[in-house]
């Protein structure tokens, strides 16, 4: 459904992700490679990218370092967490480890612009 411009920007504030959320790998020597990155509207979507980003980085991994991957995407506690940090205002990150390479898997709440203590 289109939603009609009003004019007054209501549809850009509606539309706007309110979590960045990014796949990186890091080379020992610290080079980032950019995975993949997806902005989220609400916190459950957030975290479905990150369970997403991890299935597929775990295809890839040997079995050794697969484990931990997989157990994260079955750890519904740690999902729970992971939603209250972000509900909560508070970025969420999960890493993993494959011989000499670190994934890490964010979700970051977007700043608002009328943040508390900020200019209004």
């Amino acid at each position: 459904m289109l939603t009609p411009d009003t004019g007054d920007g209501a549809w850009l504030r509606r539309s706007a992700a309110s979590y960045h959320c990014t796949a990186t790998a890091y080379s020992p020597a610290g080079t980032a490679f950019l995975l993949g990155f997806r902005s989220a509207r609400t916190p459950r979507l957030a975290v479905r990218w990150l369970h997403s980003r991890a299935h597929h980085i775990a295809d890839q991994l040997d079995t050794a370092a697969r484990t931990p991957v997989r157990h994260w995407t079955r750890d519904h506690d740690e999902h729970a967490r992971a939603l209250a940090q972000l509900a909560g205002g508070q970025p969420y990150m999960f890493t993993a480890f494959d011989d000499t390479i670190r994934y890490v898997l964010t979700a970051t709440p977007a700043r608002s612009h009328h943040s508390p203590g900020g200019p209004a």
